[in-house]
């Protein structure tokens, strides 16, 4: 993951995309027992991808297709073309079978730099000058829209990852307070007018 001073770094090279599951309306089931289905509405935009609105279906996605800790989830289609591109990273949470839906796509990299460029406000250029349709058309993007994606990496880059590593650290920690505190108030509130 060394690079020198101006270097550039394609997506291309460092990871790769898989595509979501296609499913159809009679694949969706009630129970937790399937597979859990994230669609565009769990990508945050640069956050953890939230598990808020899944849906289960009773499909099997191929072993690729399932998600792992560091993926880069990406909406890519949907009717609002601003949603199109925005990207979320999945956070291991232990569920078995969990995978993105046919709208959205994957990109798996071991390279931790890359969770940041998909932040980047040179990856949100690339994606408006891709987006296809409007007009009343699906807007949507390519897998090799996101693979051609080059970034000029800085000489000290290591810093300032290192820097935005522990500040998304302390964020995650405060926003679990934060989820915790507005528990507790809920909880009084209830309380206080029984």
């Amino acid at each position: 993951m060394n690079f020198t001073s101006g270097s550039a770094l394609k997506l291309g090279n460092v990871g790769k995309f898989v595509r979501g599951l296609t499913y159809s309306a009679s694949d969706i089931i009630d129970d937790t027992m399937g597979t859990a289905v994230m669609r565009s509405n769990n990508i945050s935009n640069g956050d953890p991808a939230n598990f808020e609105e899944l849906i289960w279906v009773n499909k099997t996605p191929n072993h690729e297709q399932i998600l792992r800790g560091g993926d880069i989830i990406i909406c890519m289609a949907n009717g609002s073309s601003p949603l199109v591109g925005k990207a979320s990273y999945y956070i291991d949470c232990g569920m078995e079978s969990a995978t993105v839906g046919a709208f959205c796509g994957i990109y798996r990299s071991y390279n931790p730099l890359t969770k940041w460029l998909f932040q980047s406000k040179h990856y949100k250029k690339h994606i408006q000058r891709c987006i296809q349709g409007g007009n009343g058309a699906i807007a949507n993007i390519y897998p090799e829209d996101i693979l051609a994606i080059s970034f000029n990496i800085p000489s000290g880059y290591e810093r300032v990852l290192n820097v935005l590593n522990s500040l998304e650290e302390k964020y995650l920690l405060e926003q679990k307070l934060l989820y915790r505190y507005l528990a507790v108030k809920s909880h009084l509130l209830a309380q206080l007018f029984i």
